[in-house]
C-alpha cells in the first residue's frame, strides 16, 4: 500500500504512465555526494527541469498543538 497523489491517481485508473513518475523517466539516480547539502534556492538555481511552484510543510520541532500546521 503506499499513498499517491489524485493525478496519479487518475493516470493509473486510466491505465496511463503518470506523467511525473520514474516510470516515465523523471528519476535522475542518486544524487552525488558534493550536491547532497544543498539549500532549496541552491538545488533550484541547478535543476535541470523547473517548476512554477514548490510547497514545503513546516513543522515545529516541539510538536506543539498550538503551532502545528495542516496541510
Amino acid at each position: 500500500m503506499c499513498t499517491l497523489c489524485q493525478k496519479c491517481h487518475d493516470a493509473l485508473t486510466k491505465k496511463h504512465i503518470p506523467k511525473f513518475s520514474v516510470a516515465n523517466g523523471m528519476w535522475f539516480g542518486d544524487i552525488p555526494a558534493e550536491l547532497q547539502g544543498l539549500t532549496i534556492p541552491e538545488e533550484k538555481l541547478i535543476s535541470l527541469y523547473r517548476h512554477n511552484s514548490c510547497i514545503i510543510k513546516l513543522q515545529s520541532p516541539f510538536h506543539s498543538a498550538t503551532t502545528l500546521q495542516t496541510a
